[in-house]
């Protein structure tokens, strides 16, 4: 597993240079994300429910209060987070409102400038005219998607690859016990 999901990597300074954004199903934001300049590194998987340690298939059940998440590490000196608040509401339906959904339109603050900035994009949208039914919830865990889910896209040849993708064969992609991100 990624560093980006072990527990101990979580610091201040981590919540500083990582947004987490539930936007529909969670891989075409990852291949999206992906290509952005500034991003480093990213991660699907399921937040904001009450389960612990949920799998996809418990997650589509509808049980849980788990959504479809994306978690993207980025480099502060090279894009902002404002700029993937962008990227976010240019790449899917932010007026999407239903409830309870794992496809819910969501923004994961996690700190209070997040908080702030993705509060201010929402109501200048809103201002326009534009229906966005995108709620703002601060996290408690991040639990990463099972392995066949990461970079989804790409390893199946249907994205073109990204400066992300490493050269690791799809039999290194075994899945490994998930350890949350949490306490932000």
């Amino acid at each position: 597993m990624s560093a980006l999901w072990d527990p101990m990597y979580v610091t201040t300074e981590t919540t500083r240079t990582c947004a987490l954004f539930g936007m529909g199903c969670f891989w075409s934001p990852e291949a999206i994300f992906r290509h952005e300049p500034g991003v480093t590194a990213t991660a699907v998987g399921y937040a904001g429910g009450h389960l612990h340690n949920p799998t996809y298939e418990r997650v589509c059940r509808k049980d849980t209060g788990h959504v479809e998440t994306v978690l993207i590490a980025f480099d502060p000196a090279r894009t902002t987070y404002e700029a993937l608040l962008e990227t976010f509401f240019e790449n899917h339906e932010p007026g999407f409102a239903k409830p309870g959904s794992q496809y819910r339109s969501v923004i994961f603050a996690l700190n209070a400038d997040q908080e702030r900035q993705a509060i201010a994009a929402i109501q200048r949208r809103r201002g326009t005219g534009q229906s966005i039914a995108t709620t703002v919830e601060t996290i408690q865990e991040f639990w990463p998607a099972e392995a066949y889910h990461q970079q989804y896209y790409e390893r199946r040849g249907l994205a073109k690859p990204s400066p992300l993708t490493s050269a690791v064969p799809e039999s290194e992609f075994a899945p490994a016990p998930p350890a949350p991100i949490h306490g932000w």
